[in-house]
């Protein structure tokens, strides 16, 4: 596992689509606080949407340094996979974070 440069976090490496080799994955997501459902992951191309009864979509774009917006491949339609992991990651953890209101 490799460390994040800018927050010091340790940064997953890719499993496949969902997977983050044993860190944050589609086994991970807690069911969706409105209808208690597994939500449906979906990471093609540039964003990453969360969907249940509710959907959360997020643009990868926005978790990533200029460095890390480099590694966008034209032919695959993908970050590096080490970029991918970390975006996954920070989605799904802002997913299962529960803000008591």
């Amino acid at each position: 596992m490799s460390e994040n440069k800018n927050t010091g976090s340790p940064e997953p490496s890719s499993g496949n689509e969902v997977g983050c080799n044993g860190l944050l994955g589609k086994d991970d997501l807690k069911t969706c606080p409105f209808c208690g459902e597994a939500p449906d992951l979906t990471t093609d191309g540039s964003s990453i949407d969360v969907e249940c009864c509710v959907s959360m979509w997020r643009q990868k774009s926005d978790y990533l340094t200029l460095e890390q917006r480099q590694t966008w491949s034209v032919i695959t339609h993908r970050h590096s996979e080490e970029v991918e992991s970390y975006v996954l990651n920070e989605v799904l953890s802002e997913w299962n974070t529960r803000n008591p209101a």
